[in-house]
């Protein structure tokens, strides 16, 4: 899975600055950060140059993808994405990352990729309320080794 995520940042159009540079203005392109969150336990960012804030620099995000390989958490059968959507509304609203502030036109996006099922779907609705204020679109995609979710993928 993150060799297919790094062939895509890639072929994605990076602002191609760093994650401590926020005055970014209009550039065009995209600027990423990447978590794991699937246990209950919380959400954990890379603790590479990055540090959680987003960033549009290649080396950074291969850097930090790199980091996520490394300390993968399985999180069995059951994800619990509650707290990565409660850190994405902040990271969004957040004056560090200023996610909200670098023009009008550039888009807020939440990639939730998962080989299981969400057990905490009742806990959105407060984060979904404020990404969806803020104009985020939602993708999620399932990675499964079987057809059907069972314990055995």
């Amino acid at each position: 899975m993150f060799g297919e995520l790094k062939k895509w940042v890639d072929e994605l159009p990076l602002t191609g600055t760093k994650a401590n540079n926020n005055n970014i203005g209009t550039r065009k392109g995209a600027r990423i950060n990447v978590y794991q969150f699937c246990k209950s336990s919380g959400v954990i960012a890379s603790p590479t140059s990055t540090r959680g804030q987003f960033t549009g620099d290649r080396e950074e995000i291969m850097n930090m993808l790199d980091w996520h390989e490394a300390n993968y958490r399985s999180a069995g059968s059951a994800c619990y994405a509650a707290p990565a959507l409660q850190q994405a509304a902040s990271d969004f609203m957040n004056t560090r990352n200023r996610a909200y502030s670098v023009g009008g036109g550039r888009k807020r996006i939440i990639a939730f990729i998962t080989d299981s099922t969400f057990a905490d779907v009742s806990k959105f609705s407060n984060s979904m309320q404020i990404l969806n204020s803020l104009n985020v679109n939602i993708f999620s995609g399932a990675i499964r080794r079987y057809a059907d979710a069972t314990k055995a993928n």
